[in-house]
């Protein structure tokens, strides 16, 4: 049986603006899952970062669950950063 937690951290997250807007939002139906507010310094940012963080918690789970870390397990991290400094 799967966790609240862990169907979170499997659904995939994307980033949608619209005009002055930047929400995080479920990638599959778009449902909100934060707005980040106007007033806050580097708002993109903060929105890659949050929408991040489910590749990024899985990353750790399987680095952390590795008897051995494999270039495969590396390669997610590694994708994972990247998303979350906005170069995918």
């Amino acid at each position: 049986m799967t966790t609240a937690a862990e169907r979170i951290a499997s659904t995939p997250l994307a980033i949608e603006q619209r005009r002055w807007n930047i929400r995080v939002v479920v990638a599959a139906d778009k449902y909100t899952v934060a707005t980040v507010s106007q007033g806050i310094n580097d708002r993109e940012e903060y929105a890659r970062l949050f929408s991040a963080a489910p590749d990024m918690l899985a990353a750790l789970h399987r680095i952390t669950n590795a008897v051995e870390i494999s270039a495969a397990d590396i390669a997610v991290a590694l994708a994972a950063i990247s998303k979350a400094e906005g170069k995918t």
